[in-house]
């Protein structure tokens, strides 16, 4: 019954996001998803990523996590390198798939997609997955080239506890997530506080105000953000009275941060800083400096 995922005001428990993992495992066997298959998602975040992490592995699925700033056309290359089964798609999803999109079945998050989980059994299907199957399938080209998918296997993604008890997470810790989930530094990195037991809060996208408005009412222990958003963060007006006091540590990843914005990062935050860097291919796993 601990909280495990906030996501705009609505916070589920493990014992919550079990249960709609596995009517949403049993939803997407009934649309003929079966082990092996992939099934992609074409959202901003929300709620159902993390649950949808967790159905495809308890039917045996491959989730693929697609970056809804690419293009209509690069969306189309994508999907046809990835071949799934079906698409799951929110508003802004639905408005990137090419004209007559026909390569598989789609269904939209809302009230229609609500109603069609609600009405599938809660039992976990319990699919019993394999060290080297794949999890999940991230697209990136690095700083050049055609997007390629990573293939990330359920050991791979196992190093994620190590990860959390490095960076020192518990089932106390808090951890506010706004990185986008179709990136290594958005759901792997936002999978360690839920791995250790600890709460996660999800933001659809970066805002400040909202992530300052977020750290003081969940007392937010973990963040990971990029330098730009630290600089953005410490240029708002509101920064100078957040209460930010709970943040036990910032990590910061994708780039380096120079000196001079780093040391003022500090004394504005006053929490202690990492710098990180994974490579997509390794699972996230991480150097830290």
């Amino acid at each position: 019954d601990a909280a495990a995922l906030t996501f705009e005001g609505r916070t589920q428990s493990f014992a919550d996001l079990h249960k709609v993992s596995s009517q949403s495992a049993n939803l997407l066997a009934s649309k003929g998803v079966r082990a092996g298959d992939r099934v992609a998602i074409l959202s901003k975040n929300r709620a159902e990523y993390f649950e949808l992490i967790y159905t495809a592995n308890k039917i045996g699925a491959t989730l693929v996590c697609l970056n809804w700033r690419l293009s209509s056309r690069e969306i189309s290359e994508i999907l046809n390198d990835a071949e799934p089964s079906l698409l799951l798609v929110d508003g802004i999803g639905a408005g990137l798939l090419p004209e007559g999109f026909d390569l598989c079945g789609v269904l939209e998050f809302g009230p229609d997609y609500d109603a069609l989980r609600a009405a599938q059994p809660d039992s976990d299907p319990g699919h019993d997955g394999a060290p080297d199957e794949t999890a999940l399938i991230l697209y990136t080209s690095g700083t050049t080239g055609l997007p390629r998918g990573v293939m990330l296997s359920n050991e791979g993604m196992s190093y994620t506890t190590d990860l959390a008890k490095a960076w020192g997470m518990s089932e106390a810790s808090v951890n506010l997530v706004a990185m986008p989930l179709s990136h290594i530094g958005g759901c792997g990195y936002g999978s360690s506080t839920m791995l250790a037991g600890g709460h996660t809060v999800l933001m659809a996208d970066v805002d400040i105000p909202t992530i300052i408005d977020r750290s003081p009412r969940y007392k937010v222990t973990h963040t990971f953000m990029v330098p730009a958003v630290v600089q953005a963060l410490l240029n708002a007006p509101e920064v100078a009275q957040a209460d930010m006091s709970s943040l036990e540590l910032l990590m910061y990843g994708a780039s380096p941060m120079g000196d001079v914005m780093l040391r003022r990062a500090i004394d504005t935050i006053g929490c202690n800083f990492m710098h990180a860097y994974g490579m997509t291919e390794s699972s996230g796993t991480v150097v830290c400096l």
